[in-house]
This record gives C-alpha cells, sequence and structure tokens, in this order.
C-alpha cells in the first residue's frame, strides 16, 4: 500500500523503514522555535483537526496543504539528550499517543 498523499490522510506511528512517509522537514517560521513539520512523501504539513477551535486533548492530527493557521505551526522544545517536545502553537498540547493521555 502506498503512502496517503491527499489532505486529511491520519498521521498514526508504524513500523520503522525510513520510507518517504515516515521523513519531516522541521521549516523555521519564527524566533520562538516555531516550525511546520512537512511530511516527504506529500508535501504537506501536520495538521490539529478542526483547526484553531481543537483545545481539548485527544484530537487527531492529520497532514493538510500549508495555510499558516496557527494549528499547523509547532513549537519544538529541546528537552536535553537529544529529546524533543512538540507542541501545537494555539492550543500548548503536545503530540502524544494515543491512550497515554491520562498518565
Amino acid at each position: 500500500m502506498s503512502p496517503a498523499p491527499w489532505n486529511g490522510a491520519p498521521v498514526v506511528q508504524g513500523n520503522c523503514d525510513y520510507a518517504e512517509n515516515q521523513q519531516w522537514k522541521f521549516t523555521p517560521l519564527g524566533p520562538n522555535d516555531e516550525y511546520s513539520i512537512t511530511a516527504r512523501h506529500s508535501g504537506k504539513v501536520l495538521d490539529v483537526f478542526g483547526g484553531i477551535f481543537s483545545l481539548g486533548n485527544d484530537v487527531d492530527v492529520q497532514q493538510r496543504d500549508y495555510n499558516g493557521f496557527a494549528n499547523q505551526v509547532w513549537h519544538v522544545a529541546e528537552l536535553g539528550n537529544r529529546y524533543y517536545s512538540t507542541m501545537a502553537k494555539y492550543s500548548r498540547r503536545s503530540l502524544d499517543i494515543r491512550g497515554l493521555l491520562d498518565r
């Protein structure tokens, strides 16, 4: 099965095979460690589904055409030892693995 190139395709975790749909380009958008994150296979960016009104936990992340809205802007913070956190700019919610929100 080939990677989905369309808007709205979900972003999920999967076995690592270094394919283009598992490669991400971080494009700086400003001086505050803010980036768009683009999938190599499609040229589409990570997008929090529902736009800037999706402020809660457990909201889907998809790929979509870049539009510059805040639900496509990610704050990337270095945590040390080559680890980073990635938060949506507008909601301050972090990328997370579903099912682990209530730890």
